[in-house]
């Protein structure tokens, strides 16, 4: 418990033995205790990286022609999002084919909807916007990526599936909170890039999925 100290709390009804514990080993699910994210360090990462974000496009607004030739699309700033998604992907991956637990049922969604924004981030190659580098050759070669990704999730959730009533439980998606400060980063960068905001919007982007790595590496340490 020393190296949750600063990240991760556990709450009363994980010490010990359990009703709710018990109730998992009814339904096949490992008796572990589950360990939760702690809110302060992890709230307090994400406004921190939001204000960053917020300050460093407030900043590049003043010099258009940098900002366009470092945030635009297929930009500097766009390799270090998809090597991010990459890494992130490869984490949650790692823990999802760890054991069969209720855990690597989620970790598979996750894993699911990184390559999704993997998919979304790469452009086509014959995209009016694309400007070199890595690239799906047409659209159809988007649909197929993400219809295999959706074969190979389910493939892998299937023999999950005697722990989908537990999986589904409050008790252990609540583990998984600190995904939606990552969802509201990338929310943020939306409305940022409609207020016209391209350095924001990047950034908070890239913010996003290093905080994906940071709370995937979290979860394979404490699960």
């Amino acid at each position: 418990m020393v190296a949750c100290r600063g990240l991760c709390k556990t709450p009363p009804e994980s010490q010990g033995s359990s009703p709710s514990l018990k109730n998992d080993d009814m339904h096949g699910a490992p008796t572990t205790r589950i360990v939760y994210p702690k809110a302060l360090p992890w709230l307090a990462a994400g406004l921190l990286l939001f204000f960053i974000a917020l300050l460093i496009g407030l900043w590049f607004d003043r010099y258009p022609a940098l900002e366009a030739r470092l945030f635009d699309e297929n930009g500097v700033v766009e390799t270090p999002e998809l090597v991010a998604l990459g890494i992130s992907l490869l984490v949650f991956a790692y823990r999802a084919a760890r054991s069969n637990d209720p855990v690597s049922a989620v970790c598979i969604v996750i894993a699911f909807l990184l390559i999704n924004a993997m998919v979304r981030e790469t452009p086509r190659c014959d995209s009016a916007v694309y400007g070199g580098g890595i690239c799906f050759p047409t659209q159809m070669w988007k649909n197929v990526t993400v219809g295999l990704a959706l074969v190979i999730a389910a493939v892998s959730l299937w023999p999950r599936r005697q722990h989908w009533r537990v999986t589904l439980s409050r008790k252990h998606l609540d583990r998984f909170w600190p995904m939606w400060v990552a969802f509201i980063l990338l929310v943020a960068a939306e409305a940022a890039e409609h207020w016209g905001l391209l350095g924001t919007e990047e950034t908070l982007e890239l913010f996003a999925y290093l905080y994906v790595i940071a709370f995937g590496l979290w979860t394979n340490r404490h699960s």
